[in-house]
């Protein structure tokens, strides 16, 4: 993962931390992946620390 890819996921990562939906990302083809990627994983990371 380069580094405007992990940009990306962590995008996501915090829109999960902020409230966000899953349906708010904003991107389209692999760069949607990489933020729901990431707003999957901060949903789990909370799942797993609570």
């Amino acid at each position: 993962m380069n580094k405007d890819q992990f940009d990306t996921y962590q995008q996501g990562y915090n829109a999960y931390l902020d409230g966000a939906d899953e349906t708010s990302n904003p991107y389209n083809g692999l760069s949607s992946e990489l933020w729901s990627d990431g707003w999957q994983d901060a949903e789990e990371d909370e799942q797993r620390f609570v």
